[in-house]
């Protein structure tokens, strides 16, 4: 990356740092923040380690984290909290995720499209997000499930199908619903294979979406194994826990339908803010009839990304999840990317880094499918370098 690209990224990281840092202290903790943190504090304490005791409806990986947060603080776990110390324990995982969110976004629009417009674009667009600003600094799960399953999405475009799935599945410990990035991981592994020009074999590909499956249940089998240790000691399921709190999972009634369509719609322009929407709703019809004309590889991003967008917000609508702002939290990256692209796409400007972009996909595409254990232009690799050398000598 050239050096006034990285000054660019450097410059949005802080202006998102300096956004979301004036937030940690404007208010007190949610009632689920503050339970999210007694949890915490249970573990750092060693009184419940398994949280027994309390009706956990949420996967481990949190609670754990904020008990750690509470040992890097020097909090003491038999003496009142320092004044502040509860809410900078509570959001600094939140804060975190939030500033990693602005860069892989950014990371996952130069993959996608190998443009670094785009690139700039996603990064700008979810760094001014209101949502994205206002969960950063909050202690809820959804910001650290996002990170994860975002990072999962960027490992499996760099063609690291482990780690593609253990970041998926660490979301899903954070929050169940950390699930909805599997699909597109999936999709991201399939991408990488299909676009190396070298083409690896059937069972190259094969071979990495087991890596995903694989990875991905370690951690949820981990998961498992702390909630049957918890059952075993006479408490629920969190599971079954989750499911009684919201009532159980159904499909909403008609007389449902309008009310709760449109309270979904009052929250779509806090994802990135009228202007922003605006241009990426507007571009994103014009990417999908664009899409439908052309067959190459941005045209099939642009469809995927905006067809995960609606069904997301389809099954948000149509099943009985309450109507909470903060579910809406996984479409902000997806809604930057696709930002990102419909400027690096619309603006004249972007012509400028074509040199760039053109330099960067040569060396994507040099690199292929190189850790493929299977791949067969690996295997020649000596053979080609023996020719080389025997030509240049002569």
């Amino acid at each position: 990356m050239r050096r006034s690209h990285a000054l660019i990224y450097v410059a949005l990281y802080l202006l998102a740092w300096a956004a979301r840092l004036a937030l940690m202290g404007e208010h007190r903790l949610h009632p689920d923040e503050a339970l999210y943190g007694q949890w915490g504090l249970l573990i750092f304490s060693g009184r419940d380690p398994w949280l027994v005791s309390v009706p956990a409806y949420k996967p481990p990986l949190l609670p754990y984290v904020l008990s750690g947060m509470l040992a890097l603080l020097g909090c003491h776990p038999y003496r009142p909290l320092p004044i502040g110390a509860a809410e900078w324990a509570v959001r600094l995982p939140g804060l975190v995720s939030g500033m990693v969110t602005v860069g892989l976004t950014g990371r996952l629009a130069r993959q996608l499209y190998r443009s670094e417009a785009a690139g700039r674009a996603a990064a700008l667009a979810v760094a001014l997000s209101p949502f994205a600003i206002l969960f950063s600094a909050t202690g809820f799960l959804d910001p650290p499930m996002v990170a994860l399953g975002l990072g999962g999405c960027v490992a499996a475009l760099a063609g690291r199908p482990g780690w593609a799935g253990l970041l998926v599945g660490l979301s899903c410990a954070a929050k169940q619903t950390g699930l909805v990035w599997l699909p597109l991981t999936f999709f991201f592994v399939f991408a990488r294979h299909h676009r190396n020009p070298k083409r690896p074999s059937a069972s190259c590909l094969l071979h990495h979406l087991s890596f995903v499956i694989f990875h991905s249940i370690i951690v949820v089998g981990l998961v498992g194994v702390w909630d049957a240790v918890r059952v075993a000691q006479g408490t629920q399921s969190f599971w079954q826990t989750g499911v009684a709190g919201y009532g159980g999972l159904r499909l909403i009634w008609p007389v449902e339908v309008a009310p709760r369509l449109r309270a979904w719609a009052a929250w779509l322009p806090h994802l990135l803010g009228w202007p922003l929407l605006g241009v990426a709703v507007v571009g994103a019809v014009g990417l999908v009839i664009r899409g439908v004309r052309r067959r190459d590889w941005p045209a099939l991003f642009d469809v995927a990304l905006v067809g995960f967008c609606l069904l997301y917000v389809l099954v948000h609508w149509l099943w009985a999840f309450p109507v909470w702002d903060r579910y809406l939290l996984p479409l902000v990256p997806v809604m930057g990317v696709l930002t990102g692209r419909v400027v690096s796409w619309l603006l004249p400007t972007a012509a400028l880094d074509r040199r760039h972009d053109l330099a960067l996909a040569a060396d994507e595409r040099s690199r292929g499918y190189d850790r493929c254990a299977h791949n067969r232009w690996a295997k020649m690799a000596p053979v080609v370098a023996g020719l080389l050398t025997h030509r240049s000598a002569r």
